[in-house]
């Protein structure tokens, strides 16, 4: 067995803990006894989310927010928000509101506005059916929103199994449907035997992608519930014909493992190797996932030639 590669992957050059087993990046076995083979650069990668988990209440935030979404508490101060109480009026404003209104504009003057703004309208529209009716389409919103050419968006998944699910308890569910509803503080939890070692859960995607990434929330991401229930800790990843092994932070909010290098594939199942134990419960538990990527033709595109 070789000594533990420390520092950057031999083989993509990504950084690596000294504890690490596998590379996040390509997937090779850091202890392995073969050599590295060299590979090709890597695709640049999306960003990763910026997030910021509210020490409060545990709500996962936009990065860019000042205050909690949820229970508005200050990110800076980390106190809460105090509602803001309306003010009795002054002196000035009671007689402010005593005095005489005054005259509105001149009624010919509202009339001509009017006017001129229906005419805007109509012209406005009737611009759009011209450019409609020559197949050109008026896109709104900022440029910055819409994805460039070749850079990975998230996936629409038609369907989702597992190998096992926990019963639903009163009106909690815990069945794969969960970890693709958009909703963090509901959880897809095994219903196997023991901490869930080898327990998968398969999505299916609406057509065949170039897979880039796969976005993760560990756990049940609620807060009595979090270290109640075990969380993954050794995450096995197959897609396509490729399969990675990445060790999972024991953390909430979103956790992101990059394949290195697109996949294509249709399917892509998550099987749990290893565990961290939970305080209260033996099932392992996940919260969200979410698939970024590439259609087929943009990804064979963006190869180099030859």
């Amino acid at each position: 067995m070789t000594e533990l590669q420390t520092g950057a992957c031999p083989r993509c050059d990504v950084p690596v803990a000294a504890d690490d087993r596998y590379c996040t990046g390509c997937g090779y076995a850091l202890r392995s006894p073969v050599p590295a083979p060299a590979i090709a650069p890597a695709r640049p990668r999306a960003p990763a989310p910026e997030v910021i988990t509210c020490g409060e209440c545990g709500a996962v935030n936009a990065a860019s927010r000042l205050e909690c979404a949820r229970c508005r508490t200050d990110f800076e101060t980390g106190e809460a928000v105090p509602e803001v109480a309306a003010s009795p009026p002054t002196g000035d404003e009671q007689a402010d509101a005593a005095a005489p209104i005054e005259r509105e504009p001149d009624r010919a003057f509202r009339w001509l506005a009017l006017v001129t703004a229906v005419v805007a309208i109509a012209v406005v529209a009737v611009i759009v059916m011209l450019l409609s009716a020559q197949g050109i389409g008026l896109q709104l919103g900022s440029p910055e929103e819409s994805p460039q050419p070749g850079e990975p968006v998230a996936l629409e998944i038609a369907d989702v199994a597992a190998s096992s699910a926990l019963p639903a308890s009163g009106t909690s569910s815990y069945g794969a449907a969960n970890l693709i509803d958009g909703d963090p503080q509901t959880a897809w939890n095994e219903g196997a035997e023991g901490p869930g070692e080898g327990e998968w859960v398969e999505f299916l995607l609406l057509a065949p992608h170039q897979i880039t990434r796969v976005l993760v929330w560990n756990g049940h991401q609620t807060d009595a519930l979090f270290l109640g229930n075990g969380r993954i800790k050794t995450l096995r990843i197959d897609a396509g014909d490729r399969m990675f092994e990445v060790e999972l932070f024991d953390q909430r909010g979103p956790q992101a493992v990059d394949l290195g290098e697109p996949v294509a594939a249709e399917r892509i199942r998550l099987t749990i190797e290893e565990t961290y134990p939970g305080e209260r419960y033996a099932d392992a538990a996940l919260s969200e996932v979410e698939l970024f990527g590439l259609p087929i033709s943009d990804a064979e595109a963006d190869q180099p030639e030859g």
